[in-house]
């Protein structure tokens, strides 16, 4: 039987050709239109200052995608050597808010501010940029040296003690060394005023990250400060300190036994805070202890046990902070700070070491290709899981 022949399929018309070239023309314009709407957008967003996300106030740019920073300097008081730095810090970003360089986390504003033990210290000269009391009418941020003064009456009204015993075996030294009587009172000193001023000084809650730097601290330059501070703010750290260390009862400290004596739940931590960043959200946490309990603990113990109990709380550990330890002597050498010139070392107590440290690094700024590998940039060590934790 003869099989039948299949039947073909049709051929497409001359019509059928045209209308699928209609089809491609119609995508084809349909992007190109969409192309244009999307680039007049751009144009639109990058004239009125919004692509950049800035705004002008007052001639300085208004970064809305990252915090305000600022730096505390601790002091007793204040050394020639520290006002000169916080100077440099001024002014290396004096010039910057004059270049108005782009909108990134490296370009960050840094103001500075400087407390004293001495309550009743005053600076010798007006030099520029100089030193001007916070609140006074011609003191602005970015503009100087900004000075925190408060008396002991107002710091023990408002509870703001205890956070630095340690304050009293210097005390107790120096009165024993001037042959007088050390009668012990409250614990105010520089550590409690430059906390009374971030958490309720108008001029300084709005702060989102403020680093506080002991006077033995060494900061090589403004650049490595600047490149520290946008490690922070790229990791959205809340907490930035040395390295952190739990509690072992085989290896004795000396301020355990606040905590014990005011049983304080464990775990606990401890660590150096002699340079230290804290974030916005933590200093609410510290705030709330503060409210709860009526008073600080030590703060080598209490700030980085809370950072670690609070699990929101994002711990950043940089290695530019290894460098950073307690010995009874000075340790650092110039090899120390050439190896690693945007580290912050301390201690380095006699502050004449400071100058010619800087002198020896000419002052000069790191590019970020010659860093350590490292000391690159990273969220890992940043990273917390996010959960409510209930305050201790």
């Amino acid at each position: 039987m003869l099989s039948q022949p299949q039947p073909q399929p049709p051929l497409p018309s001359a019509g059928t050709g045209a209308r699928q070239s209609g089809k491609s023309l119609r995508r084809l314009l349909f992007a190109l239109v969409g192309f244009v709407v999307v680039l007049l957008v751009a144009s639109v967003l990058s004239s009125t200052r919004l692509w950049d996300r800035t705004m002008d106030t007052g001639g300085s740019p208004l970064r809305l995608e990252q915090p305000r920073v600022a730096i505390v300097f601790l002091c007793d008081s204040p050394a020639n050597e520290t006002l000169s730095f916080a100077g440099d810090i001024v002014t290396y970003y004096a010039n910057r808010r004059r270049r108005q360089q782009p909108s990134d986390p490296s370009a960050a504003f840094i103001d500075v501010f400087l407390v004293a033990d001495n309550s009743t210290w005053q600076p010798e000269s007006m030099r520029q940029p100089h030193v001007v009391p916070v609140g006074r009418s011609d003191w602005s941020p970015g503009s100087a040296i900004g000075l925190l003064q408060y008396d002991m009456q107002t710091l023990v009204a408002a509870n703001f003690t205890g956070l630095n015993v340690a304050v009293h075996n210097k005390r107790r030294s120096k009165a024993k060394h001037e042959g007088t009587v050390y009668k012990r009172g409250p614990t105010v000193g520089s550590w409690e005023k430059a906390m009374y001023a971030v958490l309720r000084d108008p001029a300084l809650v709005d702060y989102g990250l403020l680093w506080f730097a002991e006077q033995d601290v060494f900061i090589p330059s403004p650049e490595a400060l600047d490149l520290l501070t946008a490690k922070a703010l790229w990791s959205n750290a809340d907490y930035v300190s040395a390295p952190l260390s739990a509690y072992q009862p085989h290896l004795p400290w000396g301020f355990w036994n606040e905590f014990e004596g005011n049983r304080y739940p464990r775990p606990w931590y401890r660590g150096m805070v002699s340079f230290v960043g804290l974030g916005r959200p933590y200093l609410n946490v510290l705030e709330a202890y503060r409210s709860r309990h009526g008073k600080f603990l030590f703060l080598e113990s209490l700030l980085p046990t809370l950072a670690v109990v609070v699990n929101t709380t994002r711990i950043l550990q940089p290695l530019e902070m290894t460098t950073i330890s307690y010995t009874s002597h000075d340790t650092v050498t110039i090899d120390d700070v050439v190896r690693y010139p945007n580290n912050i070392y301390h201690p380095i107590r006699k502050l004449s070491t400071h100058e010619a440290f800087r002198e020896a690094l000419g002052r000069k700024p790191v590019p970020v290709w010659k860093l350590p590998r490292s000391a690159t940039l990273t969220r890992r060590s940043a990273t917390r899981t996010p959960r409510s934790t209930p305050l201790p």
